[in-house]
């Protein structure tokens, strides 16, 4: 009998360790496909500390994850589109809200990994960037006590979504300063408000801009302005406020989601989540 084309695609992901290269005689894979493990009869295999039998989802993307894994990837569908909160997804998927919100926590993980993991720089010389922060206030159950005050601190590069954004509770120069050399490279426009925290940028190989909030929202000379980089976080945490309750640190990975979706709304989305979720289980 044929074998279902996403079974082909999980065995690909096994790790290096466990894959034959010798034939039949290097091992064997036993159980059905729900839980099956590859034995090894290599000599490596039987030394102390290394497993002979391992399951042939270890170290991939489903390891822990409980159900149908054709009901994953549906469910990686409508996670991705926004077509439906938990309890409407459990209901089309025919499934408990446990699962669901395992499974939207798992994508979620992947996304916020997108913008914390491995940062690469964006900008340079002849591009232009708006950088500002903006305040956020986490609250328990969203009601009562203020649970945390932080900051969004991020940047847009001009003509396109190329985006950085970190979540800190330091607004100060120095920590302004190494969130941008983290994130922009050196030669890159830079323009911000008056925000004493940005003074130091030309020092740092940038060419810092400035737009006076006090008296314009546009440089009338220059045309200087923040205004795509504002209207982005004003944008973000209405779409969050419109659709979750959040406490504590959950908001911070909504709004890392919220953000993705934003910036790749033009591309296939479920072909990226995928696609993202490869690059953050590589095979080892």
């Amino acid at each position: 009998m044929a074998r279902e084309p996403w079974i082909a695609v999980e065995e690909a992901t096994v790790p290096q360790l466990w894959k034959s290269t010798e034939g039949d005689e290097a091992g064997k894979w036993d159980g059905e496909d729900v839980r099956r493990k590859f034995e090894c009869f290599k000599r490596q295999c039987r030394q102390p500390g290394i497993p002979f039998k391992v399951g042939y989802l270890k170290e991939t993307f489903f390891e822990t994850l409980r159900g149908d894994r054709k009901k994953i990837f549906l469910a990686s569908y409508l996670s991705a589109y926004d077509l439906g909160l938990v309890k409407e997804m459990a209901r089309t998927l025919e499934l408990d809200e446990k699962s669901i919100v395992q499974w939207t926590q798992r994508f979620r993980d992947v996304l916020v990994d997108y913008y914390t993991t491995d940062v690469t720089g964006i900008g340079g010389p002849n591009t232009a960037m708006q950088v500002d922060e903006t305040h956020i206030v986490r609250r328990k159950y969203n009601v009562g006590r203020i649970v945390r005050r932080d900051w969004l601190v991020g940047g847009i590069q001009d003509g396109t979504k190329l985006v950085f954004v970190e979540i800190t509770d330091d607004r100060s120069a120095a920590n302004l300063d190494a969130i941008i050399q983290r994130h922009v490279i050196p030669g890159d426009v830079i323009r911000t408000d008056m925000w004493k925290g940005y003074s130091n940028l030309k020092n740092l190989g940038y060419i810092h801009e400035t737009v006076n909030h006090s008296v314009n929202f546009v440089d009338p000379v220059t045309g200087v302005h923040t205004q795509r980089i504002e209207n982005t976080w004003s944008h973000l945490k209405a779409k969050i406020r419109s659709r979750h309750r959040f406490k504590g640190e959950l908001w911070d990975d909504h709004f890392h989601e919220v953000l993705w979706k934003w910036q790749f709304n033009s591309e296939n989305l479920l072909y990226e989540l995928w696609r993202q979720t490869a690059a953050k289980y590589t095979l080892s």
